[in-house]
């Protein structure tokens, strides 16, 4: 009987331990989740500011800035930099090989916002395969009818940009993440270049494509 008691007392003591050493994981977890996003914001904050130093607030129509930085400015810093100065972005494609969650996040905030309308992504056959979350992310805003994706063997880091009358067209040698590294990027707001960058991703062949339409079949 004093074994019996024993034994239970003891199995309590375990399960209570492990409950504990799960509960500590998940708060050092969190507390890592919050470090990480507070870091993110401060960077994002310091690669805007940076930006607004070099470049003017609206962009006149034939302009063209070449920009090459330490490591201190993201690719999604000059959308966000756009978006600032006008009420909404009609329209965004990005093409890029790698595209980070925290960043996709941030564009569908603008969208539920109603700062931006359409979302066009373009990217590298690794993206599903490496980026799962990211992916997942841009395949649930495309089947909210948010967005469109096209996966093929693409390298190209473009992004376009429809607001009003305005057009941007920004080339960069950054894929849209987060990257402490150096960067040469142009911003350039001729239509010419817009309209040529946009037929040409327009007819851009998705090899993904038949994935996903049987994924979501399989859904409904």
């Amino acid at each position: 009987m004093t074994d019996d008691l024993f034994d239970a007392e003891f199995a309590d003591a375990a399960r209570a331990i492990q409950r504990e050493t799960v509960a500590h994981v998940v708060r050092q977890k969190t507390a890592a989740i919050i470090r990480k996003q507070s870091r993110l914001q401060l960077r994002r904050a310091k690669s805007e500011e940076t930006l607004a130093a070099v470049l003017p607030d609206r962009l006149p129509a034939g302009y063209s800035a070449h920009i090459i930085s330490a490591g201190d400015v993201d690719a999604l810093s000059f959308v966000a930099h756009i978006a600032k100065h006008h009420r909404r972005l009609d329209e965004v494609l990005i093409s890029s090989w790698c595209l980070a969650l925290p960043d996709i996040e941030w564009l569908e905030q603008q969208q539920s916002a109603n700062r931006i309308g359409d979302l066009r992504f373009y990217c590298g056959e690794i993206l599903r395969a490496t980026y799962p979350d990211t992916y997942d992310a841009i395949c649930r805003l495309e089947r909210a009818k948010k967005a469109t994706l096209a996966i093929s063997r693409n390298h190209a880091k473009v992004t376009l940009i429809k607001t009003g009358d305005a057009r941007y067209t920004i080339e960069s040698s950054a894929n849209l993440n987060t990257n402490p590294r150096i960067e040469q990027t142009a911003i350039h707001t001729d239509p010419d270049l817009h309209a040529f960058y946009d037929a040409f991703f327009s007819a851009i062949h998705c090899i993904d494509a038949k994935n996903r339409r049987q994924e979501q079949a399989c859904r409904t």
